[in-house]
This record gives structure tokens, sequence and C-alpha cells, in this order.
């Protein structure tokens, strides 16, 4: 992404990683950097879960994060034939390869969001 990014607007960009928490940790970074339009923030479905679920963050993501542009969009629902929690994995393999052709699928729990 880095790469891309400065090819693409032509000035450098450091990616800096900082697991923990949740996301947490890495947001509140962000929150308190400079609001000089420098730090950028790869936002994903644990800030929504984590704005609703902490009742004392050092921040608040509404009001925190200012929405610059949008990199993916995907549904995180399984459309289609049921899977049942006693189905088999192989079962859910097949399923998946059906509908592209290409394994693209993922198991998560609901305070994990993960593609299906």
């Amino acid at each position: 992404m880095g790469q891309w990014l400065s090819e693409r607007l032509g000035q450098p960009f450091v990616i800096e990683n900082r697991p923990g928490a949740g996301s947490n940790i890495g947001t509140e970074a962000v929150v308190r950097a400079p609001a000089d339009g420098y730090t950028l923030l790869l936002v994903n479905a644990a800030n929504a879960i984590n704005a609703t679920l902490y009742d004392k963050l050092n921040f608040n993501f509404i009001r925190d994060i200012a929405p610059v542009a949008g990199i993916i969009r995907r549904a995180l629902c399984h459309g289609g034939e049921s899977i049942g929690s006693g189905q088999d994995g192989s079962r859910v393999h097949r399923l998946c390869q059906g509908q592209s052709g290409q394994d693209q699928h993922g198991v998560g729990r609901q305070s994990e969001p993960r593609p299906m």
C-alpha cells in the first residue's frame, strides 16, 4: 500500500503498524498526531465495534477521526445456502469455490468480522 501510494502521489509514505488492544493503540496514536493531513488511519470494522464496546477510550472515534477516502468495500455476510454450525470445513470450501472458482472464505467471531 505504501509503495503504491508513493508512486501514485509522488511523495514518500511510511507505514507504521501499531497492533494491540483491538486496534485502539494505533487509532489513539493517529488521534494524538498533529492534524496536518500527514497521518492516515486505515479503518476497519474493529474501529466501529470498539467505539461501542469500550467505555473509557482516550478518544472519541466519531469526533476525532475524519474520513478521507474508501479503498475497499465488501459485504460481511453470507448469502445463499445455509452453512450451519455443524457442517464440516470441506463443505464450506466447496460452497465458496462454487461461487467464484476461487477459495475466498473465512471464519470469524462477532467481535472479529472476516469475509465469508
